[in-house]
């Protein structure tokens, strides 16, 4: 059987049009969007960790938060002012929080800046941008709420994230990989500033 190219765009575009038809009766959306379905979803996620027991709400957006597949903590090596990350390895849509070795958090006053450094492998797997690195989402936890406020590393090698706190509490960083390659992180550091 001859196809011609207009046949061949002519059966992409239909089923592109069913894809489409059942991404819109999807309850994520943005004209299905419910913040309560988000975060609902976020909890379920989440529940099996005590860093987080809530979500910031999304003041008037619609936005919906980015759900992790999963939530791991890694607990840093105290060093007198400075804390070492571990090396680690994760995926895309794994979220990575950073606790001290007692699983607590960075206690900030008003103004101080929480840092965390970090070097990242270069992805082996990228053949069009060698000696690059994956996309790092960047977010926090504050009082135990994670916040929405974030950054991205858009493929550098050399990671740094400074988190300035608005009030006095405890923080946590966290990470969520955003890239479809897995992301290896070298050891790292954290420090108060």
């Amino acid at each position: 059987m001859k196809v011609s190219y207009y046949d061949l765009f002519d059966m992409i575009a239909e089923d592109a049009g069913k894809l489409l038809s059942q991404a819109e009766q999807s309850p994520i959306h943005p004209e299905n969007y419910s913040p309560d379905n988000t975060i609902t979803a976020v909890r379920e996620k989440i529940k099996g960790t005590d860093i987080i027991k809530d979500i910031e709400p999304a003041a008037g957006t619609n936005e919906p938060f980015p759900l992790p597949h999963s939530v791991t903590h890694f607990a840093v090596k105290e060093n007198g002012n400075s804390c070492t990350t571990p090396e680690i390895i994760f995926d895309n849509g794994v979220m990575v929080i950073f606790t001290k070795e007692d699983g607590s958090g960075w206690h900030l006053k008003k103004g101080e800046t929480l840092v965390f450094e970090s070097t990242e492998y270069p992805s082996e797997i990228n053949a069009v941008t060698p000696d690059k690195g994956q996309c790092v989402g960047f977010y926090y936890v504050f009082n135990n709420t994670l916040m929405r406020k974030s950054d991205t590393s858009l493929r550098e090698l050399d990671l740094k994230y400074e988190l300035t706190a608005e009030q006095d509490g405890e923080y946590y960083i966290c990470l969520i990989g955003a890239s479809s390659d897995p992301i290896s992180l070298m050891e790292g550091k954290i420090y108060v500033r």
